[in-house]
Formats: C-alpha cells, sequence, structure tokens
C-alpha cells in the first residue's frame, strides 16, 4: 500500500507545481526527519530534478551536516519515495550565500561574507 506523500507525490510530478511542493512537504516534516537540533540549523531550500538543496543557517554546523550527506540523502530519498537522489548544500551566515556541492561551506571563506559565489 502506498503513503499518502507518494500519492501526493504522483499527482504533481510533472506539474509547476512539483518541485514547491516536495520542498512544502520536507520543511513541513523537517523536524521529524533530522531531529530537533539539526532542524533549528538547516533547512530545505529548493529541489531541481532530483538534486536537494539544503541551507545551512549556523557556520558552526556546516562540516558537521556535509559529513551526514549519505545518511541525509538515505533518509530523504526514502521520505520522498525516491523524489530525492542528491543534495546540494547552500550556506547562509547573515546575508551571504555560498552554493556548494563539493567545497567546504564553512570555510572561512563563507564566513567571512562573500555574496553569492558558487563553489563546485
Amino acid at each position: 500500500m502506498e503513503t499518502v506523500a507518494t500519492l501526493v507525490f504522483k499527482i504533481y510530478r510533472g506539474t509547476p507545481q512539483h518541485a514547491d511542493w516536495v520542498v512544502a512537504c520536507l520543511q513541513g516534516a523537517w523536524p521529524r526527519l533530522v531531529g530537533e537540533t539539526l532542524a533549528r540549523v538547516c533547512s530545505p531550500s529548493s529541489i531541481a530534478g532530483s538534486r536537494l538543496t539544503i541551507e545551512i543557517l549556523d557556520a558552526d554546523w556546516a562540516q558537521a551536516i556535509r559529513s551526514m550527506r549519505e545518511e541525509l540523502t538515505d533518509k530523504l530519498r526514502t521520505a520522498t519515495d525516491r523524489e530525492v537522489q542528491h543534495l546540494s548544500f547552500c550556506c547562509r551566515f547573515g546575508n551571504a550565500r555560498l552554493e556548494a556541492r563539493g567545497a567546504e561551506c564553512g570555510s572561512r571563506k563563507a564566513k567571512a561574507g562573500i555574496r553569492g559565489k558558487k563553489l563546485e
């Protein structure tokens, strides 16, 4: 038997609202998915295809969150019935926002407040 979330994901799949729906569902369930402590320092911000971007709000947690990539990906893959396959991290420290896939978003440059710099 399919879960309600799975059915709703299928209904919205292929529509312009699909990405917004997936992110909204994840935001609502975020504390239950990742725990209260982690939910206070990061949150899902967008999805493109099967790549979810998680925004990290606290520079001190950046490395710890990034080190949990596999565990988070597995949890989110299961929770979204495989809608999420990959993760990216976006760090927001004050007004600075850095997109990061392979680079360190908790680096000194990030903490110094470089705006809009893409890291690969």
